[in-house]
């Protein structure tokens, strides 16, 4: 709740210092929403899963729009290793899963010359919420030891919360308008940095390998995102 009202206290200083500026726009503002889903993309150990997310926005002018997002989505990775001695190759897994909700400020503008085009950032946080990871051998055998194999992963598995800044470009590819609404579908892509400090969510090393290897620990979730949205403005 906090950080809720402390992003909203950021929109409202934003647009007092842009107010004196556009002043003159005023009969051009409008508030409305954007809900969106599409793929996010992890550059790094996780997979690729959907995510949507829901936009309040004020129009402050024709090229300027600031908006309060949230948007949720899952997260898995897994980290594998093979037995050593064994003929054909059996290989252990574990995975890691946790669902992640991310809030924060858009701020974008207009494209000169390219009006259905607009482009700014995403300045926020992302929280993870992880579950104890789970593991599974290539033969379908039940695992015995487990979390052992793997140097014992986090029990908590990715639970952090971290800040996130992101640059983001948005494109109208359809819109309508009458007097009081208007309507819009568009696609919006963004590249998101996320870091946070050192989390051993697949364990710390491979100890059925010989000879026995590292686990690198996971310590960032940049990501791409791009998503179908629809909009609605008053």
């Amino acid at each position: 709740m906090r950080k809720a009202k402390t992003l909203l206290l950021v929109a409202a200083v934003l647009a007092a210092v842009t107010g004196a500026g556009i002043a003159g726009a005023a009969d051009r503002a409008g508030v409305g929403m954007t809900w969106g889903i599409g793929p996010m993309v992890p550059l790094g150990n996780f997979e690729m899963k959907f995510d949507d997310t829901f936009t309040l926005y004020w129009k402050v002018s024709n090229d300027f729009t600031v908006g309060v997002f949230r948007e949720a989505s899952s997260v898995r990775g897994e980290e594998s290793q093979n037995i050593a001695g064994t003929d054909p190759v059996i290989k252990e897994t574990v995975v890691a899963q946790a669902n992640a909700t991310a809030s924060g400020i858009r701020i974008l503008h207009s494209v000169p010359a390219l009006d259905f085009i607009t482009a700014g950032l995403d300045i926020g946080v992302i929280t993870f919420t992880g579950v104890a990871p789970t593991y599974s051998r290539s033969d379908g055998l039940a695992v015995a030891t487990g979390a052992a194999d793997f140097g014992t992963p986090l029990i908590g598995g990715l639970s952090v919360t971290a800040p996130l800044l992101g640059v983001t470009g948005k494109v109208s590819l359809f819109s309508a308008e009458t007097k009081t609404v208007t309507t819009d579908i568009n696609l919006t892509g963004s590249l998101r940095f996320v870091t946070f400090n050192d989390l051993a969510v697949f364990g710390t090393q491979k100890a059925l390998e010989n000879p026995t290897k590292a686990i690198d620990p996971i310590n960032s979730f940049h990501n791409l995102t791009l998503l179908l949205g629809v909009g609605i403005g008053f």
